[in-house]
Order: structure tokens, then sequence, then C-alpha cells
């Protein structure tokens, strides 16, 4: 029996999946926070943001986090978008005072 043991592979190791934060995804918090700024009625950002939110989840669920760090990326990535939203708006006040 010894000998089977031996001639057997060794077990897998475990592996762990990590996600790459929301919150780093620059482009796509620039993309989200300029695509709010578009909408022409509170619901259409609501449900805009309702489906980039979905959309990010389920890509996440599928690489197998847990939804309470999904939820967790979620809301730093929210934050990050309503702050690139501020300085957006920012940037548009300040055009037009040099214009």
């Amino acid at each position: 029996m010894r000998r089977n043991h031996l001639l057997s592979p060794p077990p897998e190791p475990a592996c762990e999946v990590l996600l790459y934060p929301f919150l780093n995804r620059v482009g796509k918090i620039r993309h989200v926070a300029a695509k709010l700024l578009e909408r022409t009625s509170p619901r259409d950002a609501a449900q805009y943001q309702n489906r980039v939110s979905e959309a990010l989840a389920v890509q996440a669920e599928r690489a197998g986090i847990s939804p309470t760090e999904v939820d967790e990326h979620l809301q730093l990535f929210w934050s990050a978008v309503q702050r690139e939203t501020g300085r957006l708006i920012e940037a548009q006040h300040s055009e037009g005072e040099s214009a």
C-alpha cells in the first residue's frame, strides 16, 4: 500500500481568488461618473447605477468572491464615483468661469 501512496500525485494546493479592487478601476470610475452626469433624470441615473452594480457583482461572484466582500467593494466603488462626479462638476464650473 505504501508504494501506491508514493506513486499518487500530491494533493493540489488550495488556491485563493483575489479580486482586483473596484476602487482601483479608475477608468471604470471615470466612465461611470461621466455617464451618470449625462442621465436626464434621477430615475434614469438610479437605473444605470443598479445595472453597473449588478454587472460588477455578477463578475465578482462568478470568480468566487463572497457577497459580503462584493458589497464592501461596491461601497468603495460608488464612493469613488461620487468623488469623481464632484470633480467633473467642479471642472465644468471652472471651465464656465474661464470662458
